[in-house]
């Protein structure tokens, strides 16, 4: 735009870093949050060594400050010290001084004015370790007393989510720093209006500045607003239109074909009038992208994207995928996996959780996941069990969909007495894998008083079928509110029983009640018992 972008002053420097240091507070909370154990372990195993020396800005007119940064490997448990050297013309702090537990400190550089330019390096050391930095002091521009606004600049369209660049210029450069206002309004009045800093220094020795501005959401969609900056007795005013910008970039590709790519792009706003056109790009030619997608639909908030070729691969393959609207650019991974090959790999995974299992139940199924999706003419197994007896009615053949990477197969389990240890084993496109599973003893029975006074306390007794070779939790709920059980009880390893409290509340007439035992695999009730009736009494 004809600035000079990279001329900033301190002031700018220090209003615009306070706004990105507040963005990244606000976008990333979880960086504020460190335990103190976390810090405890940082601090002891810190060796805080000079990492860098970094300078903002890089290069200044003579006369122009500089502001310099010393930064460590680690936060120090005691503060340190770090020397600096300059080169002629520039002054700079003796030292700059980390506090305990911070990595960085920074201080002023400040330059004499100059009619030619000259270049150095500044210089930090700690310890035996010294790193340094390039400063470049430009030469002295001639400057005056009285400056004017010259030029302001704004793009005239923008989209959320885009860094916009105001830029302002002045009639000449200034010998003292110069302060300007900001304004923005918006239209139409519901619309946020683009947030700009109240006031904006321009640097002794600078004549312009750019401003880096962030427009805000708008559901509705489209809108405008007038960047305003004054000095002295002018002002320039600048209208912007900003347009909904983009807010996802998905793949959702078919539960039953792993390799469809199905994009979707979604705005942070309505789609306006005259539509939104988005740049894709693929890194792989294994999927085809259109290079534009365009949306035309007007108070649409995005959609599918139509002509995406997704072609075969011999091995699996990551594609980055790409949408660009603006400056802002969001980003989509997808891996293409290769079709299904003898001696891929096969997973099985019990559901609904890892067991044991309890009997009798239906409903107990094993995922069998491939590694790589079925080929065109799909695939065939079997699954055995080495116990028939115990994992009944177990699903063979196993067959799998073309294009699919997994099916399901199920089992039942009868009444057991004893523990039993199992292996089920599914052989598939010349692969196998085995799952061993543990079935342990069903519940026998829960057994309670035959009756009980209301308001006094009693002992139930759960029996298993068998002794478990593993302590089993068995769950146990009451019919009624008018007694009361625990939520679960533990039978230890090795043992067929195990009592349990019982409550009771006064009652004014006989009232009979049931308590319900059971197995949980995972969330899903296994078997389960009922107890024999008590009678609570008045």
């Amino acid at each position: 735009m004809g600035f000079a972008v990279s001329r900033f002053s301190v002031g700018v420097v220090a209003a615009v870093s306070l706004l990105i240091a507040v963005v990244m507070i606000c976008a990333q909370p979880a960086l504020a949050v460190q335990s103190a154990r976390t810090r405890a372990v940082a601090a002891a195993t810190c060796s805080p060594a000079l990492q860098g020396i970094s300078l903002s800005p890089a290069s200044v007119p003579g006369g122009a400050p500089s502001t310099v940064t010393a930064t460590l490997a680690c936060s120090p448990k005691k503060a340190l010290t770090i020397t600096l050297k300059g080169f002629s013309g520039t002054r700079v702090p003796a030292a700059l001084h980390v506090a305990a537990g911070k990595i960085s400190a920074s201080g002023t550089i400040t330059t004499a004015t100059r009619k030619t330019a000259v270049r150095g390096w500044i210089r930090g050391t700690l310890g035996k370790t010294s790193r340094q930095a390039l400063l470049t002091v430009g030469v002295t521009p001639k400057t005056c007393q009285s400056p004017a606004l010259s030029a302001a600049s704004l793009p005239s369209l923008a989209y959320v989510g885009d860094h916009v660049v105001l830029g302002v210029k002045l009639t000449c450069t200034p010998a003292k720093a110069v302060r300007l206002s900001l304004t923005s309004t918006d239209a139409p009045a519901a619309a946020p209006a683009i947030p700009v800093p109240s006031t904006v220094t321009i640097g002794a020795y600078y004549q312009s500045v750019s401003i880096v501005l962030a427009p805000k959401m708008y559901q509705p969609g489209q809108y405008k607003s007038t960047v305003s900056v004054r000095y002295g007795g002018r002002t320039l005013s600048r209208a912007i239109t900003v347009d909904p910008g983009l807010s996802q970039f998905a793949n959702s590709p078919s539960s039953c074909s792993p390799n469809s790519v199905n994009l979707t792009i979604f705005f942070t706003g309505q789609v306006p009038a005259g539509g939104l056109s988005v740049k894709l790009k693929s890194n792989n030619a294994a999927v085809t992208v259109p290079a534009t997608v365009a949306f035309t639909q007007q108070g649409s908030i995005g959609g599918m994207v139509a002509g995406v070729t997704v072609n075969s691969v011999s091995k699996n393959t990551k594609v980055t995928l790409t949408a660009t609207l603006g400056s802002r650019t969001l980003t989509v991974s997808v891996v293409l996996l290769a079709t299904w090959q003898s001696g891929d790999k096969i997973t099985l995974v019990p559901s609904p959780g890892p067991g044991p299992f309890y009997g009798p139940s239906f409903g107990y199924e094993y995922l069998v996941n491939l590694s790589n999706p079925a080929p065109a003419s799909g695939l065939a197994g079997t699954a055995t069990t080495d116990d028939p007896d115990a994992v009944q009615n177990l699903t063979s053949p196993v067959e799998i969909t073309p294009g699919c990477t997994s099916t399901v197969i199920s089992f039942y389990v009868p009444y057991e007495s004893a523990p039993v240890h199992a292996v089920v084993t599914v052989s598939i496109g010349g692969s196998t894998a085995a799952a061993s599973l543990t079935i342990e003893p069903s519940l026998a029975s829960v057994t309670l008083p035959a009756t009980i006074v209301g308001g006094q306390s009693g002992t139930g007794t759960v029996t298993l079928a068998g002794a478990p070779d593993v302590a089993e939790t068995v769950y146990l709920e009451s019919t009624w509110g008018i007694l009361t059980v625990p939520n679960s009880v533990t039978v230890p390893a090795g043992q067929t029983s195990v009592t349990f409290p019982i409550t009771t509340v006064a009652v004014t007439s006989d009232s009979q009640v049931n308590v319900t035992a059971s197995h949980n695999v995972s969330d899903q009730v296994a078997d389960s018992v009922t107890s024999n009736a008590i009678d609570v009494t008045p």
